[in-house]
């Protein structure tokens, strides 16, 4: 007689027997392009903020002998969070785009 873990072991078995095989050579899983659309915006979320934060020190410290990249670090503030919003509206339609289908389906 078997437990009821046994059970759900064999369950989980027989379940990825019956998914098809999504992997790529080497066994490498292989990403679908929504996934890699949603990866790139999330790295340039984060390379916008990285501009933003990098950018606010530069403005924070105010080095009088570099009075040119103070000036030009605020404007890259801006135009890093203005990327940063920009690509997270994107990721966000690209998302809900995404719920609306599945739930179609």
């Amino acid at each position: 007689m078997t437990n009821g873990t046994e059970r759900a072991n064999k369950g989980l078995d027989a379940a990825k027997r019956s998914q098809p095989d999504a992997s790529g050579p080497c066994g490498l899983r292989i990403a679908s392009f929504g996934e890699k659309v949603l990866r790139a915006t999330n790295f340039v979320v984060w390379t916008g903020f990285a501009v933003g934060a990098v950018s606010g020190l530069v403005m924070v410290v105010k080095l009088e002998a570099l009075a040119a990249l103070t000036r030009l670090a605020y404007t890259s503030l801006e135009l890093g969070l203005g990327l940063a919003l920009f690509a997270g509206v994107v990721s966000l339609a690209l998302r809900l785009a995404a719920g609306k289908q599945a739930g179609s389906q």
